[in-house]
């Protein structure tokens, strides 16, 4: 027997993560594909029942024309070329560079933005194609939708075939939601359907309880399912998707009653809830059935249809629109936009990783917080507080050095500081009586110069995390006026064999922080540079005080040092 050995995935996919594990034989893919073909020409229900029964391994060969062959069929999409370029649609890129890093990400939700088993290539194709669709679709407003969508067909499709499969789905109407509005209504959809009788009767019965108990909590928490969503497993995924393009928004309704259901049924077997309401994105995380029982659980569901989702749309639709009074609460907690002026936002990192390093199937868990220095709100809060909008808002924070885990050495450190993807980094200081924890943004690596020298910018800042509260010391700015300061305040970083900087201090006092070669003493005192005083105010932790009351400055001992570097979304 001939085994088929056509492997599915585009260029896009990581080469280690694809996976096989769908081992069939030529005849068994021909039959498949005998039968897609005769049901995509029949159409109607015989193509609905075929993909739902047909349940295909991600990885079986017919995928590779699969989802486009679909969409054409479904809703008669023009495909282009196998040889097309995405340039030939339009430029991906923007002259404006303050604009085009947040390119592609305009329509996108900051909690749905998985990339899944993209590699650099896929991602930035990604973005790129999206970038495009809002240059040349100036009217839509917030179509969170389409990310994770197009992250999927870049799986299996070149870059113009899948940006022509995600045009084809949004110019269809009620597909994809496109407001913020709707999106609202969307995400409230599915409580309304659960309780008219969708769900099942033990799951409604312990959800009208916590509703008594934690009424907003409950609300809130059934409202993220398009976020829980899509953090099933990928295998999971490409099969409900495969019965969306035939079927529609109302296969994604079934999932989230699905979750809902086994949400509630494991709440009420543990005895457990977190602040009173479901954890349906942890339910979609840790399923401990197959995708294949998924489905057909799924698809036990009766009488949900495509009018049963439409009419109570529709009656969520106009239970908003008659409610009076302020909603901001509401659309603050189901609306999180990538680009919000004067905002930036770190809940990329808060939900964890997208599981894009797993094998095809495996569900990964939330990456470790990175930091023993500072816990995840005092992280955000520092993250929150950087200037540049691309590591605020579309990267995530990752230990690159830490002494309890490399040594105790500024060498080591510099070594692993010129390992990271990116240039900028969190140096975080925790002193040995852990009472102070104390650090610095800084946007240029850590890396020694041949002739020492300061160098760095001004989006640098200084920080006391403890003793709280929360400190920030940003620059000073540029001189005025032609003011001349008795000190600079350009002195940003330095750092050479034996010493490392932050700051520069007052006359020939210390740095705003300063660190030894064997990272187990550091000072700190007044910076012009930041007009910051001595970050260490804990008495106890004051080793040697040194300068004039007024500009005093300590050295102190150092028991913990990390460094914290950002990776791209």
């Amino acid at each position: 027997m001939a085994i088929c050995r056509v492997n599915p995935f585009s260029q896009y996919v990581k080469s280690n993560s694809a996976g096989s594990g769908c081992n069939l034989s030529v005849d068994e893919v021909f039959q498949s594909e005998k039968l897609i073909n005769d049901s995509i020409r029949i159409g109607g229900n015989q193509l609905k029942l075929t993909i739902r029964r047909l349940n295909l391994h991600p990885a079986h060969p017919v995928r590779k024309t699969l989802w486009s062959r679909l969409i054409s069929a479904k809703y008669s999409v023009s495909l282009p070329s196998d040889d097309a370029n995405l340039a030939d649609f339009g430029p991906t890129t923007d002259a404006d560079s303050s604009t085009s890093e947040l390119a592609g990400y305009e329509l996108s939700d900051q909690l749905l933005l998985p990339t899944f088993l993209l590699n650099e290539a896929g991602q930035k194709c990604l973005r790129d194609i999206l970038h495009q669709i809002i240059r040349s679709n100036p009217e839509l407003v917030y179509a969170p939708q389409l990310w994770p969508l197009l992250a999927l067909f870049l799986h299996y499709h070149s870059a113009p075939t899948a940006r022509a499969c995600l045009l084809g789905l949004l110019r269809q109407p009620d597909l994809i939601t496109q407001t913020k509005s709707a999106w609202i209504v969307h995400s409230l959809g599915l409580e309304r359907l659960g309780m008219l009788g969708f769900v099942s009767k033990d799951a409604k019965r312990t959800t009208k309880l916590r509703l008594e108990q934690h009424t907003n909590e409950v609300r809130i928490s059934l409202a993220r399912w398009p976020i829980a969503l899509w953090h099933l497993p990928f295998g999971y995924l490409v099969r409900l998707t495969d019965c969306f393009l035939v079927e529609g928004p109302k296969v994604f309704f079934r999932a989230g009653l699905l979750l809902w259901k086994l949400a509630a049924r494991l709440e009420k077997s543990t005895g457990q809830s977190t602040g009173g309401s479901f954890d349906l994105l942890s339910t979609a995380r840790n399923l401990n059935i197959s995708a294949s029982t998924f489905m057909r659980k799924l698809f036990h569901i009766r009488n949900l249809g495509r009018e049963s989702v439409r009419r109570a749309l529709e009656t969520v639709r106009q239970s908003e629109s008659s409610k009076s009074g302020d909603q901001s609460a509401l659309e603050d907690a189901l609306i999180h936009p990538c680009k919000r002026a004067g905002q930036t936002t770190y809940a990329s990192y808060l939900v964890g990783d997208d599981r894009s390093s797993g094998a095809v199937g495996v569900s990964q868990s939330k990456p470790v917080h990175p930091s023993d220095c500072v816990t995840v709100s005092e992280l955000a809060t520092l993250i929150t507080s950087i200037a540049d909008n691309k590591l605020s808002q579309l990267s995530k924070p990752v230990l690159l050095f830490s002494t309890n885990r490399d040594g105790t050495s500024l060498r080591t450190m510099y070594s692993r500081a010129a390992d990271a993807l990116l240039p900028a980094s969190l140096l975080l200081v925790r002193t040995r009586s852990g009472r102070s924890v104390i650090g610095a943004f800084c946007t240029d690596r850590w890396q020694p110069r041949g002739q020492p020298t300061y160098f760095g910018s001004g989006l640098s800042f200084l920080f006391r995390v403890k003793p709280g509260p929360l400190v920030i010391y940003p620059w000073v700015g540029p001189v005025q006026n032609g003011d001349k300061p008795s000190d600079p305040i350009d002195l940003f970083q330095y750092c050479a064999e034996h010493q490392l900087h932050v700051g520069g201090g007052r006359g020939t006092g210390s740095p705003g922080l300063s660190l030894d070669s064997q990272l187990n003493v550091g000072t700190s005192g007044p910076s012009p540079t930041f007009s910051s005083p001595c970050l260490i105010t804990e008495p106890a932790d004051m080793i040697e005080r040194f300068g004039t009351q007024q500009d005093q400055g300590c050295s102190f001992a150092i028991g913990l040092v990390e460094l914290i570097g950002f990776h791209d979304l």
